[in-house]
């Protein structure tokens, strides 16, 4: 009954019509590139048992990548590739051509979370027919079925970020918090970096800066967790300085600019965030100006940061009488990322 409550929600929603090819066994694909083939045995929101060689593996949730499934439609593995590249619209194409009908429920719950995270995407990025509302409808669905899906945690993340960008930001703390126990130490410091941000908007600089440093000392190596941990380090000086002296942050935020490679847009861009936050805050117009502008003019390729920026040089222009760049900016932000927190805070 529940599978089939499911599929019926997708089609409603989405649309769902097409084939589905059924293989031998599925396939575990670890953040590494290694694999994992053979029958899956159990699975929760912090481990995956697949039988390999007749012997089963455990395989934490943290160390998943993604499964294929054995009897997932033939197109999921491009909607996976279609995501990865940012391409939402074309993602969003091929899972309304796909059907779950007698499908494993953990095969359709898989189908779920996509179309939700395809969904949110596209409603961050104000793409016409896509509302937030759609995408935490999908969520709810997975959530109130998927608690032993290995999904689950991240599922319940991009809850949490919804609630943020709908400018909920009690529900997207409370969301945040749950997470950042959970044995899956990749989605725990993702909540932490997400909470953290969500205090500072809340102006509890005192809970932010305890955030953050507890994203610092989560025991994880590998590069996109280091870059993870290192935005929470450029943060924690936002939050460290509070309503006070920004020196000192600032300081430690260019020491860290100045160390990092040019090239990585994610860190570069929060970095500048950052720096323009305090320097806006301390009435430093024209240098917050200079520091959003790397953002816009270098490091618009993070859709996370992006949208910062810009508002922040509306408000400025607006306020010195640059009228026409403020006025291109607004449109910018409402257009590129009409859904999200910040568009939200423009247009209130």
């Amino acid at each position: 009954m529940i599978v089939r409550r499911i599929v019926a929600v997708l089609v409603a929603v989405l649309g769902l019509t097409g084939d589905a090819a059924v293989a031998q066994l599925d396939t575990l694909v670890k953040l590494d590139g290694s694999r994992v083939t053979g029958k899956m045995l159990e699975m929760s929101a912090a481990e995956v048992s697949i039988e390999r060689n007749r012997q089963p593996t455990k395989v934490p949730v943290q160390e998943i990548d993604h499964i294929r499934f054995s009897d997932e439609p033939t197109r999921m593995n491009q909607v996976r590739e279609r995501i990865s590249s940012r391409q939402f619209e074309q993602a969003a194409k091929e899972l309304a051509e796909m059907s779950w009908e007698g499908l494993r429920p953990e095969t359709v719950l898989d189908g779920m979370y996509y179309s939700a995270l395809v969904k949110s995407e596209l409603a961050l990025n104000g793409v016409p027919g896509n509302s937030l509302s759609d995408a935490v409808g999908l969520l709810r669905r997975f959530q109130e079925n998927g608690k032993n899906h290995f999904q689950y945690n991240r599922g319940m993340l991009l809850y949490g970020q919804l609630a943020f960008s709908a400018d909920r930001l009690p529900l997207a703390i409370e969301t945040f918090q749950s997470l950042t126990g959970v044995p899956d130490k990749v989605t725990a410091l993702q909540a932490l970096l997400e909470l953290g941000n969500a205090q500072l908007l809340e102006k509890k600089h005192s809970d932010a800066a305890q955030s953050f440093k507890k994203a610092t000392e989560i025991d994880l190596a590998d590069a996109q967790s280091l870059r993870l941990k290192q935005t929470a380090r450029i943060m924690g000086h936002v939050a460290e300085a509070g309503a006070g002296s920004i020196d000192g942050a600032v300081t430690a935020i260019q020491a860290i600019i100045a160390n990092e490679s040019p090239d990585d847009v994610l860190l570069n861009a929060m970095a500048y965030n950052a720096l323009g936050r305090l320097q806006f805050q301390a009435n430093q117009t024209r240098d917050a100006e200079l520091s959003y502008l790397h953002t816009e003019l270098l490091f618009a390729a993070n859709p996370q940061a992006h949208p910062e920026a810009l508002f922040y040089l509306i408000k400025i222009w607006s306020d010195t009488g640059k009228t026409d760049r403020a006025t291109e900016a607004r449109e910018k932000l409402k257009g590129r990322y009409g859904g999200t927190y910040w568009a939200t805070k423009l247009t209130n």
